[in-house]
């Protein structure tokens, strides 16, 4: 039982995994894409989210750069 819902839960991860890569043509997202990606309404939104600590998945910081990316 627990083989087939982990089978399922990878099968699922890896179609999304190809639709967001499908997009955004990119294996990191940030910034407007991140934004759109987790739904929310507006830029304003998302960065309250992330200076709330609120957002659903990890994100990170590259060096030298401004803003936050997943990936």
């Amino acid at each position: 039982m627990h083989e087939e819902v982990d089978r399922q839960v990878k099968a699922l991860a890896q179609d999304l995994e190809s639709d967001l890569y499908r997009l955004y043509q990119s294996p990191m997202l940030s910034g407007d894409n991140l934004q759109k990606a987790l739904g929310f309404s507006s830029i304003d939104a998302y960065r309250r989210a992330l200076a709330r600590k609120k957002l659903p998945i990890p994100v990170f910081q590259l060096d030298d750069r401004r803003g936050t990316c997943t990936g």
